[in-house]
């Protein structure tokens, strides 16, 4: 990995460690942008690159030159980003994760759950006592 970053809907861009450990990034930051590369001394032969995003999608994509990754749009929840490189057709890199996850919003906690859970059991209780009468 060579560098990371999280970008939130308004353009603003947060920059992420190269190596997280627990990355836990808020939920208007969600799109990321990661950039790789694989050391390649002789520079005869293409770099590729291919990777998932598991969590998002299981598969992996086709191979390509673009070393640049990108997702935008995501929705909360546990990420970790895998990525293997070659240089030529035949010397596969070992694979690279990258573990992220993007918190819930605020009106999706589980307290504002309870809340609203709370908010329309009221709303039901009144309208069967306003039936009744």
């Amino acid at each position: 990995m060579r560098s990371a970053k999280a970008i939130n809907i308004d353009g603003k861009e947060r920059r992420l460690p190269i190596n997280p450990t627990e990355l836990q990034l808020k939920p208007d930051f969600n799109s990321i942008s990661i950039r790789v590369s694989i050391p390649d001394y002789y520079n005869f032969f293409l770099k590729e690159y291919q990777y998932k995003l598991l969590g998002y999608n299981e598969n992996w994509s086709d191979w390509n030159r673009r070393n640049k990754i990108e997702f935008s749009n995501l929705s909360y929840g546990d990420y970790t980003l895998v990525v293997r490189g070659r240089v030529g057709e035949i010397g596969k890199s070992s694979e690279v994760m990258y573990p992220f996850s993007i918190t819930r919003p605020f009106w999706l906690s589980k307290g504002m759950i309870v809340f609203y859970s709370i908010l329309g059991a009221l709303f039901l209780i009144s309208i069967h006592f306003r039936y009744k009468r």
